[in-house]
């Protein structure tokens, strides 16, 4: 069933993709076909989301709901909001 989920964004990717947050309709509610879907939408300037063959950067942190996605087969439900958080910067001085 087709729904609406949110994706927030931060640091750098807030920056190129020029927005904190962007609604996107998704037509199968799976966590992998969202993601299929962004990286369309966001055309050249998801590189700085996903590699060159489309898979999510490693270093990217995903969270649905809150939770920290651990498979990208997740159920979303509509109004599902992902979170794509960037590796943690800094270290101790």
């Amino acid at each position: 069933m087709p729904g609406t989920v949110k994706f927030r964004f931060y640091l750098t990717a807030r920056e190129v993709i020029g927005s904190k947050e962007l609604l996107l309709q998704v037509d199968e509610m799976k966590l992998n076909r969202a993601m299929e879907l962004l990286r369309k939408k966001l055309g050249e300037k998801a590189s700085v989301i996903f590699d060159s063959d489309g898979n999510l950067k490693p270093y990217y942190t995903v969270l649905v709901n809150g939770k920290v996605a651990r498979s990208m087969e997740i159920e979303l439900s509509d109004g599902s909001e992902i979170q794509l958080l960037p590796p943690v910067g800094g270290g101790l001085s």
